[in-house]
């Protein structure tokens, strides 16, 4: 009959929901009782992304010396 098909029904809905429950509580386990990251993760990568642009290394940090005074026409 059709409450034959409950319990898989039950199980896959089961199955399907726990991930969106578990994952917050997983991140917020790594990242020391915050729920979110803090902006200085994202500060760091955009630099480092920065120094890649100017220098072409991740692993040569430039200052203001890097940036041109005025950019070039072309």
């Amino acid at each position: 009959m059709w409450y034959e098909i409950l319990p898989g029904f039950g199980i896959i809905v089961v199955c399907l929901c726990v991930p969106g429950f578990v994952t917050p509580r997983i991140q917020k386990f790594q990242n020391n009782g915050k729920l979110k990251r803090v902006a200085k993760d994202w500060n760091e990568w955009w630099m480092m992304s920065r120094d890649y642009r100017l220098t072409g290394s991740h692993y040569i940090g430039r200052g203001l010396e890097a940036i041109p005074d005025k950019p070039t026409k072309k």
